[in-house]
C-alpha cells in the first residue's frame, strides 16, 4: 500500500510522511513548505512553496485577518497544483482544506481511497464556538471565509475516510451528521528524544530556576482561550508565581493583553527546537483553549514531565486521567483552572507525582513513529473495508 500526503504546511504532515516513508509506504509528500523533513529523500518531496510564503508571514505577524483573507486563494491554489502533480497512489490523504481537487483526482482517475485529515473539529462547530468566546468577552471576531468553509464541507462530503485526533473533534462530525463509520480517531505522537524531562538537579525549573512558572505554549488567540487563562491566572503573577507565554500574538486579543499588562511575560514565538527548554523550566502547563482537535503542546507537556491543567475542549481528556497527569476542566470556567492551579502549587508531592506520571503517559502514547503506524492501520483497514481486498496482502487491522 502506497500512501500520498498532500498538505501546503508542515503541521503534522512531515511526521506522518516521515513515518510512511520508514514503512516503505510513501508515495511521496506534496507541500507547500520550503523546508524538506530531513528523513525524506527528495524524489518524494514535491514543493509548491511561493504561494503559502504570504500567509505563512502573516500568522507569524499576528495579522490573523490578513492571514484569512491571503488563505484561501493559497489554498486552493496549492490544491490545483496538487491535483495536477499527484502520482498514483493506493491512498490519498488530504489535510482538510487543501485537498478537494486533489480528493476528487484521486478517487475518479486513480481509483485511491481518499481521506480528509481534519485536525480540529468540524469547521461548523469550530466557527460557532469561537464566536461565541469572542462575543463573551467583547472582542472582534473575523469568520473564516465563507468560501472556505464551504470548500471544507466539500472535502468532507469527497472523501472515504475523515481522520481526526481526539474524541472532542469525532464527535462534532458525528453531531454534524456524518456517519461513524466514515470517522476515525487517529492520535498524535510526540518526540519522546527531543521532548523529555529536565535533568534530576533541578527543582521546580531547569537550571536551578525555583520560582513557581506556569507556562502556556502556542498562539495567543481567542481559540487558545488565551482570554480565560489571563481572568484566570493573571492576577496571581507575582514574586513567586509567573504566568508565561510562548507564541505568535494573535490581533483580536491585544486588547485583553492590554487590560493585564505587566501580570504576565510574553516570551514571543520560539521554534519548536527552543520548546524543550521552555517546558522545563514550567512547574505546570496550562492549556485553556476553548476549540482543538487534540493540542500537541499538551503532548510534548506530557513528554518533558510537566503537569497538566487543560480544558475539555482541548482534546486534554483522551491524553490525561483527571488527578493522574495533570487536570481537565470544564471549558470556559476560568475559577476551575485557577483553583488546579493553586492546588498544584501547594501540593509539591502532587506535582512530583504527576511530573512522573506525565512523562509515563507519554511513553505510552508513543512517538510520531507509533502515529504512522496507528494511520497506516487505519488507512489499510479502510481500504480493505471498501475493496474486500485483504488478499493483496495488505496489514488489514
Amino acid at each position: 500500500m502506497k500512501v500520498a500526503v498532500v498538505a501546503a504546511g508542515r503541521y503534522w504532515a512531515g511526521e506522518l510522511a516521515e513515518a510512511l516513508y520508514q514503512q516503505g509506504a510513501l508515495a511521496g509528500l506534496y507541500t507547500a513548505d520550503p523546508r524538506r523533513p530531513r528523513a525524506l529523500p527528495a524524489r518524494l518531496v514535491h514543493r509548491f512553496p511561493w504561494f503559502h510564503l504570504p500567509v505563512w508571514w502573516a500568522q507569524r505577524a499576528g495579522h490573523t485577518g490578513a492571514a484569512r483573507v491571503a488563505a484561501w486563494p493559497a489554498a486552493v491554489a496549492f490544491d490545483r497544483w496538487a491535483a495536477r502533480t499527484l502520482a498514483p497512489a493506493d491512498v490519498v490523504v488530504a489535510l482538510a482544506g487543501f485537498g478537494l481537487h486533489t480528493l476528487r483526482r484521486a478517487r475518479r482517475r486513480c481509483g485511491a481511497l481518499t481521506v480528509c485529515d481534519r485536525g480540529s473539529t468540524h469547521t461548523v462547530e469550530q466557527q460557532q464556538r469561537l464566536q461565541a468566546t469572542a462575543a463573551r468577552y467583547a472582542l472582534p471576531f473575523q469568520p473564516t471565509p465563507s468560501g472556505m468553509v464551504g470548500r471544507e464541507l466539500a472535502e468532507y462530503a469527497e472523501a472515504d475516510l475523515i481522520t481526526v485526533p481526539s474524541s472532542v473533534a469525532w464527535r462534532s462530525f458525528r453531531r454534524q451528521g456524518i456517519p461513524s463509520a466514515r470517522l476515525a480517531r487517529v492520535p498524535f505522537g510526540v518526540d519522546l528524544v527531543q521532548f523529555s524531562p529536565a535533568n534530576e538537579t533541578s527543582q521546580v525549573g531547569e537550571g536551578g530556576d525555583t520560582s513557581f512558572r506556569v507556562l502556556s505554549v502556542g498562539q495567543l488567540s481567542v481559540r487558545k482561550g488565551i482570554p480565560d487563562l489571563l481572568a484566570a491566572l493573571a492576577p496571581l503573577h507575582g514574586e513567586d508565581l509567573e504566568l508565561a507565554f510562548v507564541g505568535a500574538l494573535h490581533a483580536e486579543v491585544r486588547p485583553v493583553l492590554r487590560y493585564y499588562a505587566g501580570q504576565f511575560r510574553w516570551l514571543g514565538h520560539r521554534p519548536e527546537r527552543a520548546l524543550p527548554h521552555h517546558y522545563r523550566r514550567a512547574a505546570v502547563f496550562v492549556l485553556a483553549s476553548v476549540e482543538e482537535g487534540l493540542a500537541r503542546v499538551l503532548l510534548q507537556a506530557l513528554a518533558c514531565g510537566v503537569p497538566v491543567v487543560a480544558t475539555d475542549a482541548s482534546g486534554a481528556g483522551d491524553v490525561i486521567t483527571d488527578d493522574v497527569e495533570g487536570f481537565v476542566v470544564p471549558t470556559g470556567h476560568p475559577e476551575a483552572l485557577r483553583q488546579r492551579v493553586l492546588q498544584l502549587r501547594h501540593d509539591p508531592a502532587l506535582r512530583e507525582r504527576m511530573s512522573a506520571a506525565a512523562r509515563a503517559r507519554a511513553l505510552q502514547l508513543g512517538d510520531w513513529a507509533a502515529y504512522g503506524d496507528r494511520a497506516y492501520r487505519t488507512y489499510s483497514a479502510a481500504l480493505c473495508r471498501r475493496t474486500g481486498a485483504r488478499e493483496r496482502g495488505d496489514r488489514c487491522a
